[in-house]
């Protein structure tokens, strides 16, 4: 997992975290990259969209109690 906090973005530092992590990933002979965010996280969607990176999955999740509440609902 890596991060930039909020008062750092903005400053070069997730270019120069991404090139070194893209130079680990040639040293292990590391072919694709896949990352998520948070939908609607506007700076994380820009910049790695700027850098190449498309939408090819879309991950969605459930409370587990609000799952079993909605199953229980549909089959009584």
């Amino acid at each position: 997992m890596l991060y930039i906090k909020k008062n750092n973005r903005r400053k070069g530092g997730a270019s120069k975290l991404i090139h070194r992590v893209c130079n680990y990933f040639t040293n292990e002979h590391v072919l694709e990259v896949n990352l998520r965010y948070v939908v609607d996280n506007v700076e994380a969607e820009t910049l790695w969209s700027s850098l190449g990176f498309k939408p090819v999955i879309i991950t969605v999740n459930v409370n587990l109690e609000v799952l079993k509440n909605k199953i229980s609902n549909k089959i009584e």
